[in-house]
Formats: C-alpha cells, sequence, structure tokens
C-alpha cells in the first residue's frame, strides 16, 4: 500500500490547528455553577426550607448551566445528569433543550437572557451581547420582574405537582442570581453613589423602599435625608443601570485569570478594591436576593386559602414524593441529584484536559487520513465541538 506524504500530512496538520485557533473563543458565562450552588443553599435553608428541597432547588438552578453549556456527550457521559432524559438531546453539540426556545420556560425572558447567561442557542455569538439587545433602565428591569417566568414561579396552584414547581423556581432562581454578575448594580452603587459593600440593597429591597415619582427611602437616607439629591441619585441609577459590555462588567468567577484587562481596570476603586471584591458582594447580593424570594415563596403558600400549610408540606416534602414515585428511598434520591451535581463537578475540575485532548482530535484526524476535504468540513466540525467546551465552569 502507498503511504501518503509526510508533507501532505504536515499540511493537513497545520491547516487543522490553525482553523482551531481560529474558531476556539469560547466566552464567559453567567457566575459558575459552584455559586449559584452555594448561594441556594445556604439561602433557602435559612429561609426554612428543607435540605432535600434545598438541593433540589440548587439542582434545577445548576440545570440552566447543564442545558446550555455542557455538550450533550458529556452531559450523557461521563457526567450523567439525572434528569439527562429532558435535557442532554440531540447529537453531539449543546443539545436541542432551551430553557430560553419558544415555549419553554424562560421563554419570555429572551431579550434579556443572553446578558444574563450564554443562552448561545438562541442567539449567534458574534453579537454583543451575544445577540439580544441590552435592557436599560429601572422600568426594563421592572418588567422583567413581572414577566410569567419570575412571577409565576413564586405562586404555586393548587394540584400542582411539587417537582414542577421546584423546576420552574429553581430556573427563576438562575436568572435573577446573574443579575448581580452581569448589571452594574453593585458597580452603581458602590462606586457612583459611595455604598460600602455589605450595605448594597438587593433589587427586592430597592423595590419596597420606592414610593412615588422618584422617591426612594434607601437613597433618599444616602442622601442625607436631602429629596433633592436623592432624586438626582434615582435619576443616576435610572440613566446608567444596564447590562450591557459584558466583558467589562461581568463577575463570574473567583479566578483572577479569567478577567480580561478592561474589567480588572473597572473593578479598581480607591480603596483597593479588585473584581473579586466585587465579585464576592455580587454574591452576596445574589444569596440575599434568593432569601428574600425564598420567603415569599414560602408565604404565598402558607398565607393562601386555598393552599396553605398542607401544601407547603408537600412542598417541603417533595423529594420524599418524588422518590416514592421512583420506588427509591429519601436518601438515594437526594443522593443520585447530589452525585449528578458531583459529576459535574468534576467534569468541570478537568475541563482544561478536555479542551486540550479535543483540540487535537482534529489534527490526529487529519494526520492519519491526510485529506484535503477531512480538513475543510470533518475538522470545523470537530473544532466546533471543542468551542463549546466553556473556558470556565466550576471555581
Amino acid at each position: 500500500m502507498k503511504k501518503r506524504p509526510v508533507l501532505r500530512r504536515t499540511v493537513a496538520v497545520v491547516l487543522t490547528m490553525s482553523v482551531a485557533i481560529l474558531l476556539f473563543d469560547a466566552p464567559s458565562q453567567a457566575f459558575a455553577p459552584k455559586h449559584h450552588l452555594d448561594v441556594t443553599l445556604g439561602a433557602l435553608e435559612g429561609a426554612g426550607f428543607s435540605y432535600g428541597q434545598a438541593w433540589l432547588l440548587a439542582y434545577f438552578d445548576i440545570e440552566v448551566d447543564m442545558s446550555l453549556e455542557v455538550p450533550v456527550v458529556f452531559c450523557r457521559w461521563p457526567i450523567r445528569w439525572p434528569t439527562r432524559k429532558y435535557v442532554c438531546l440531540s447529537g453531539l453539540g449543546p443539545g436541542s433543550y432551551n430553557p430560553c426556545a419558544a415555549g419553554n420556560l424562560l421563554n419570555d425572558w429572551a431579550g434579556w437572557c443572553l446578558p444574563f447567561h450564554n443562552c448561545r442557542l438562541s442567539y449567534p455569538l458574534s453579537k454583543e451581547p451575544w445577540g439580544a439587545d441590552p435592557a436599560k433602565g429601572l422600568e426594563a428591569f421592572t418588567k422583567m420582574r413581572s414577566l410569567a417566568s419570575v412571577h409565576t414561579p413564586l405562586h404555586v396552584s393548587a394540584g400542582q405537582r411539587c417537582y414542577d414547581t421546584m423546576v420552574r423556581f429553581g430556573y427563576m432562581l438562575h436568572g435573577i442570581q446573574d443579575f448581580y454578575a452581569h448589571t452594574n448594580w453593585v458597580e452603581v452603587f458602590h462606586k457612583d453613589f459611595g455604598f460600602e459593600f455589605g450595605d448594597i440593597p438587593t433589587w427586592t429591597s430597592f423595590q419596597k423602599s420606592q414610593r412615588t415619582g422618584k422617591l426612594n427611602l434607601i437613597l433618599l437616607n444616602q442622601a442625607g435625608g436631602d429629596s433633592t439629591k436623592a432624586a438626582a441619585l434615582y435619576d443616576t441609577l435610572d440613566s446608567t443601570l444596564e447590562l450591557g459590555n459584558h466583558a467589562m462588567r461581568h463577575k463570574d468567577t473567583d479566578d483572577m485569570d479569567l478577567y480580561e484587562d478592561e474589567n480588572l481596570a473597572y473593578h479598581q476603586d480607591a480603596h483597593g478594591h479588585t473584581v473579586l471584591d466585587f465579585q464576592k458582594e455580587a454574591k452576596f447580593l445574589a444569596g440575599t436576593e434568593t432569601y428574600q424570594l425564598g420567603l415569599q415563596y414560602k408565604l404565598n403558600i402558607v398565607n393562601n386559602p386555598k393552599l396553605g400549610n398542607s401544601v407547603w408540606k408537600a412542598q417541603f416534602d417533595c423529594v420524599s414524593e418524588m422518590a416514592a414515585f421512583d420506588g427509591k428511598s429519601y436518601e438515594d434520591e437526594l443522593s443520585d441529584y447530589k452525585k449528578g451535581v458531583g459529576r459535574l463537578r468534576t467534569y468541570a475540575s478537568s475541563l482544561p484536559f478536555v479542551r486540550l485532548v479535543c483540540n487535537f482530535i482534529g489534527p490526529l484526524v487529519a494526520y492519519f487520513t491526510g485529506s484535503l476535504g477531512t480538513v475543510l468540513y470533518v475538522v470545523p466540525q470537530l473544532s466546533a465541538l471543542c468551542q463549546l467546551i466553556p473556558d470556565q465552569f466550576w471555581h
């Protein structure tokens, strides 16, 4: 058998590596799932949720990342996501399940979803911020909070399965938590208004302090009781609050190496704070808001005369109900979900190795085939799969 020329194989490898370098530029995501897990577990248990209930909600919170960030081939194996038959759909790519797609649970968030989270399946990656029109101003964010995907999960209907309510509420929490990672809410209150870290209000607290017109009690207190200055602060917040310029304003991770120079410069202040301080504050606010929403969710059930404590107990015992349906013990049912999150964590910790191996598959295929057609048609598909592997996922 005639051997393929070494030069031909070498050219194929060089071309393949060039294609991989051009195509491989995975964008950053929202809060890493580790932060969603920490925020949700701590906040909801503090709000009176059961351990199993909090874990289930944390699982569905993270499932938004799973469905949008992890290629299906890894979602099915080795992660073996417990609800993979609903989420890990389609071929090798990111799957056909998209919470932001028409008819799905975050459908009405689509105009805001991308700046909160990398909903790659809905919009092209080439647009900033990834295809969505950035929400700007208090009116836009107030509208966002009134959307069905935010309002509905806070209210349980009689006869509704606890599993379904957990999915909706967990998904909603994910987007709400990412509000603090992707907007300039923290930056405006700290850098422009002089709020110390730890004193910045959540969106929920701010809205509860809102009175008529531009009078907000939190801003009035910061202005020393001067209503004119408070109104000026309100105008500043209204004109500057937005989701645009993700590269500069995002606060996703506690890994300094994953921030760009523009972002690092933007998150410096006169007190020596860095982006990690802003990220820590964003995570704190996400936890506080999760606690507030958890209390609201519980009270909406307990104080509803058509629901009451019996429905709350069913929600509280949701894992037990699911375990009975699956024919498992409570411990085994909860363990399956926790192990799924654990396998996701293992996958995430191995991402640098996975990306390295993935990027070498194309050159190896090109080398052993020596085919120009392989380089032009097969290798770009492999490179596109590698591109789906995020540069950071769990920190």
